[in-house]
């Protein structure tokens, strides 16, 4: 964290030096919680409109005839770049589906006991 501060600041200087116009050079670590807070609500719904409209595709391509695989999770998460042998097994759509399924019944029971 020592190293960031120490570029972060040196960033500033130089570009107080070079008169780099800058809006705000307060880097985010620096910033108050609140406004840190909008920023991560800001990239959280980019994250969330973009993954839902990659699915939206994806849906619409299987639909058409595209095949159980072009909704495959391990293809989508990059998993298969990881382990590429993972994709030779003969019903992995069928697994993947059963692993997604898994998946978000863990995630919905953790957000349950949150929720009280």
């Amino acid at each position: 964290m020592a190293i960031v501060k120490r570029l972060s600041r040196e960033f500033v200087e130089l570009a107080v030096r070079v008169q780099l116009p800058l809006a705000t050079p307060v880097p985010l670590f620096h910033m108050e919680k609140s406004k840190k807070k909008i920023y991560f609500e800001a990239l959280k719904c980019i994250l969330f409109l973009s993954a839902s409209l990659h699915m939206i595709i994806l849906f619409m391509f299987l639909f058409t005839g595209g095949g159980l695989g072009s909704i495959n999770y391990f293809k989508l998460t990059g998993i298969d770049l990881l382990l590429p042998s993972i994709m030779a097994y003969k019903y992995i759509d069928i697994i993947s589906l059963i692993f997604t399924a898994i998946l978000y019944l863990i995630i919905l029971k953790i957000i349950k006991k949150k929720s009280g």
